[in-house]
């Protein structure tokens, strides 16, 4: 009886050690947790500087749009873990691969925002008035004929 419960619980712990791991969540998925904790108050949402926080420093934020390369993540992550000028240092909130997470996530807001320059309407698609909430054409102005 012994014997038969050891086989028993060896079996349970294999079949557990079989199971497949949690999934992680993508490198732009975990740095968007990142930088909604400690980056966008200073830096905005747009990466742009314009954050609620950015007023209150002396010296402003720089605006970060388009200043992400993967080729200087090394450098960037340097920063962000041991601050520069007015930014202070993360080193206590996130490690160097946090920190590089949340570089992806920056690239990310960059091209969502080229994503949505790039995009116009239809030529044939009639303009939204947003405010009225109602659809107008676009016409020609009659007083400039």
């Amino acid at each position: 009886m012994l014997l038969l419960w050891g086989v028993l619980a060896g079996c349970s712990a294999t079949a557990e050690a079989r199971s497949p791991p949690k999934k992680r969540p993508e490198d732009h998925v975990a740095g968007e947790q990142i930088w909604e904790r400690s980056c966008w108050q200073c830096h905005g949402e747009a990466n742009d500087g314009q954050g609620p926080a950015a007023a209150a420093l002396p010296d402003g934020v720089p605006d970060l749009r388009n200043t992400v390369d993967p080729s200087r993540y090394g450098e960037l992550v340097d920063v962000i873990l041991d601050g520069r000028g007015d930014m202070p240092a993360f080193r206590t909130e996130m490690d160097k691969h946090q920190a590089r997470r949340a570089l992806i996530y920056m690239e990310r807001i960059d091209e969502l925002a080229k994503d949505r320059s790039n995009a116009k309407p239809p030529a044939d698609e009639p303009l939204k008035d947003e405010a009225a909430g109602d659809e107008t054409k676009e016409e020609e102005n009659p007083s400039a004929n």
